[in-house]
């Protein structure tokens, strides 16, 4: 044996006793440097520290709140109160309405009474002139009498606004169209009326004198839109 082998042989038994012994612990002992530097064993990484679970949810940003119109929420002032078709009348405002009737009748005659050509129109304009003036007057005196003071209403400004938009049609009107355009303004006018006592005047009345005076009313409109409708069909020809 020479004198190299000699001196291998010990070194060799030494290592495999190391590695043996390794084994049989729970953990392997880390390399010696003289291993690493011949390429016998790579140096054993340091242990990761584990990360502790996190017990916190993830942050989530908060949803956006989206805002929407409650089935509930109010209307604004004036939607579904000041509609025409809706509303309730006081007997201050059916008052109301019946003078601004009456009074529209008589503006729009009297332009007739100038204008119209067909003498069956002038004398149908002189006859709105007379019994709306005398119904207006009455119905000032009733109204006076039961202590009741006219008042706004949606139904009242619809009527007023139909009213003056039929007198500045007349009033713009040529001669040859006039008759034609009157007659037709006076059956739209006097259903419409019919319509609102039947509908809105009568049904709120308490007052017998008031119940009385939209029944003679009534009788009367009726009376004019039958004759109307005739003059309509005369001068429509």
């Amino acid at each position: 044996m020479n004198r190299t082998f000699g001196h291998t042989v010990p070194a060799l038994i030494g290592t495999i006793s190391l590695v043996l012994a390794g084994c049989a612990g729970d953990q392997k002992a880390p390399p010696t440097q003289a291993e690493v530097a011949n390429g016998e064993a790579l140096p054993t990484p340091p242990p990761v520290p584990a990360q502790p679970a996190s017990t916190d949810s993830p942050a989530t940003a908060p949803a956006p709140v989206v805002e929407q119109a409650s089935a509930t929420q109010p209307s604004p002032p004036g939607d579904a109160a000041a509609t025409p078709e809706k509303e309730t009348l006081t007997e201050a405002q059916v008052a109301q309405f019946a003078d601004l009737a009456n009074g529209s009748e008589v503006e729009q005659g009297k332009v007739a009474q100038s204008k119209a050509k067909a003498p069956a129109v002038k004398k149908f304009a002189d006859m709105m002139v007379k019994h709306h003036t005398e119904a207006q007057q009455e119905q000032a005196k009733l109204f006076k009498k039961l202590n009741v003071t006219p008042a706004d209403s949606a139904s009242s400004a619809a009527l007023k606004a139909d009213g003056e938009k039929s007198l500045a049609s007349l009033k713009e009107a040529s001669a040859a169209d006039f008759d034609r355009t009157y007659m037709t303004a006076q059956v739209d006018a006097h259903q419409k009326v019919l319509q609102a006592i039947d509908e809105k005047l009568l049904p709120v009345a308490r007052t017998p004198e008031l119940q009385a005076a939209l029944r003679k009313m009534r009788a009367t409109v009726e009376a004019h839109l039958t004759q109307a409708k005739t003059l309509q069909g005369q001068v429509g020809k």
